[in-house]
């Protein structure tokens, strides 16, 4: 993606300085003329850096219907491929490592494997996750996860499954 805008001199500085911290990853080019700054700021956060925003917006979410993020539950994490025979050949791989995984060719989504782990909603989980995904289907392209909200009381077993969020473009 890229932007362009125009800053006056006396606040360019401080406005690209802010950009940096931000976007670490951002190419940013500025260019000057007689009244101020014009630049040109490629916004292009990396795959991890975009990955960890996407799931800050879900765990936002889930603490915000009272999620426990320590709390132990199944995330499905959605996987795309280019076929489904490539879909279902990684149903086939994931399942032997232990992972409960559904799909391949289900009408029109075709090529979409949803893979079940069961781990807490942190980042640091997530991320773990996304790994070893990555290492059994490196073909895969990942597209998301989905959760429940797990509160405190409720059931017997302590916690209380409600309404499912998640991020991704299959959802």
């Amino acid at each position: 993606w890229w932007w362009w805008a125009y800053t006056a001199p006396g606040r360019v500085d401080q406005h690209l300085l802010e950009l940096e911290e931000r976007f670490p990853h951002a190419d940013i080019r500025v260019s000057s003329d007689k009244g101020g700054a014009i630049y040109r700021e490629r916004f292009a956060p990396s795959r991890d850096e975009q990955q960890r925003a996407d799931d800050q917006t879900v765990l936002e979410t889930l603490a915000a219907a009272g999620d426990d993020p320590t709390a132990l539950r199944i995330i499905d994490h959605t996987l795309l491929f280019r076929s489904s025979t490539d879909a279902k050949t990684a149903v086939k791989r994931l399942r032997l490592a232990g992972i409960a995984a559904r799909g391949g060719n289900r009408g029109q989504r075709r090529g979409v494997v949803v893979a079940a782990i069961e781990s807490t909603a942190d980042h640091g989980s997530l991320q773990l996750s996304r790994e070893k995904l990555h290492r059994l289907c490196p073909e895969a392209f990942y597209d998301g996860w989905h959760s429940p909200a797990v509160v405190a009381g409720g059931s017997p077993g302590g916690r209380e499954r409600r309404r499912r969020f998640g991020l991704g473009r299959s959802a």
